[in-house]
């Protein structure tokens, strides 16, 4: 995943904020190349947390979150263990991050929406996700297919 576009994912969900706050995030992967990723926005964020920002600049007054937490899960690309990690990850979470496919993301925002975990994709391209009356939860880093094409 881009930096640029981890950026994006944390201003949306309120991690890089001009307030303080402990956040924690669940982040669903699909392969191993995916769990790097995974590895490398934990990492981003580590960086960015200890002011480490030789990669990033950071707007002027900008105030990283006191802490932040990270826990990865493997979906497999089966919605149904997108399901078990947002049901497990209850409302220990401010946010998943994920998953990267639209059969996956679809049921796990239904799944979070229980606890209010909002689920921001990075990948997830399915314009039935828009219809924010079915999916209130589900936030999206990339335009749905119908406007991409």
């Amino acid at each position: 995943m881009p930096l640029g576009r981890l950026l994006l994912l944390l201003e949306l969900v309120g991690m890089v904020a001009s307030f303080t706050l402990d956040a924690g995030f669940g982040m669903l992967t699909r392969s191993t190349k995916s769990l790097y990723q995974g590895l490398a926005a934990q990492m981003a964020i580590h960086h960015i947390q200890t002011q480490n920002t030789a990669l990033v600049t950071l707007p002027e007054g900008t105030v990283m979150c006191g802490s932040v937490t990270g826990d990865l899960r493997d979906t497999l690309g089966l919605p149904s263990e997108g399901i078990r990690a947002a049901l497990d990850w209850g409302g220990t979470v401010d946010v998943i991050v994920g998953a990267s496919k639209s059969s996956v993301s679809g049921p796990t925002s239904l799944a979070a929406q229980i606890n209010s975990v909002p689920v921001v994709s990075y990948a997830s391209t399915s314009a039935a996700l828009s219809d924010k009356v079915n999916f209130p939860m589900f936030y999206r880093t990339v335009p749905p297919d119908a406007i991409a094409a």
